[in-house]
């Protein structure tokens, strides 16, 4: 998903400016190699409860040395808030252990909402706007959706101590309510697009459709890629628009 975010971060940051297409690629692979480690970090904390540091150490040494490539590619600025996006995403699972907490949803939405589209972004102009933080606001609506039900099927098959099932569900409404005002509040599209407001409304009713769903009956691999996907098509009909 956050590969996702990557696009629509590119494609924001290269309007009017010519496409860093080497800078694109080497952040591409970066996260990719990110979401590799934030992956197992996850299924160890998950079933283990700790992490087994060894088999990380080749994958860490590879982050370091696309850190330096991304250095020379950008600057001193986006090296160190990408350095911080690693920092972070480690420390959420160790040694804070923060999965199963309010304080992860937060932090997820946070990192791959704000961080990872601004990056993706600011590879391409080396500016960070206004104009791009009001834009990220509906994808950050959508990642708080996505968090908040990926909570709860996790909370079924990991049998993690469960944040209060109200609260993840004022989460969700909170997220589905940005994700369809946003885009309109913001004049990123207007109210009078029908082809828009179609789709719009068939994505959001498509996650308020899962939101009801009994989790207990759901595959939880699938229904997460379910999530992801709608999340990738509400990302590229905002950036369609």
């Amino acid at each position: 998903m956050p590969l996702t975010l990557i696009l629509f971060g590119t494609s924001f940051g290269s309007k009017g400016n010519p496409l860093n297409l080497v800078g694109a690629i080497v952040f591409y692979f970066f996260m990719l190699m990110m979401q590799f480690i934030e992956q197992y970090l996850f299924i160890n904390v998950s079933k283990r409860g700790y992490v087994k540091w060894q088999p990380l150490y080749m994958f860490e040494l590879i982050i370091l040395i696309f850190l330096v490539l991304l250095y020379y590619i950008t600057n001193i600025i986006f090296t160190i808030l990408a350095f911080l996006y690693v920092v972070s995403t480690h420390l959420m699972y160790a040694p804070f252990k923060l999965k199963g907490t309010i304080y992860y949803i937060i932090l997820q939405v946070f990192l791959k909402g704000l961080v990872v589209t601004i990056l993706a972004s600011f590879i391409q102009v080396n500016l960070i706007t206004m104009n791009l933080f009001v834009a990220i606001l509906p994808l950050v609506s959508g990642l708080l959706v996505y968090y908040a039900e990926s909570e709860k099927l996790d909370i079924v098959k990991y049998g993690m101590v469960a944040l209060p099932k109200n609260l993840l569900r004022y989460l969700s409404i909170a997220g589905l309510i940005g994700m369809a005002a946003f885009p309109f509040a913001i004049g990123r599209v207007a109210l009078t697009n029908i082809l828009f407001d179609v789709l719009l409304v068939g994505i959001v009713g498509l996650f308020i459709q899962f939101m009801f769903k009994n989790k207990h009956y759901l595959n939880t691999g699938k229904s997460k890629n379910y999530l992801s996907s709608l999340y990738t098509l509400y990302v590229l009909l905002l950036s369609l628009f």
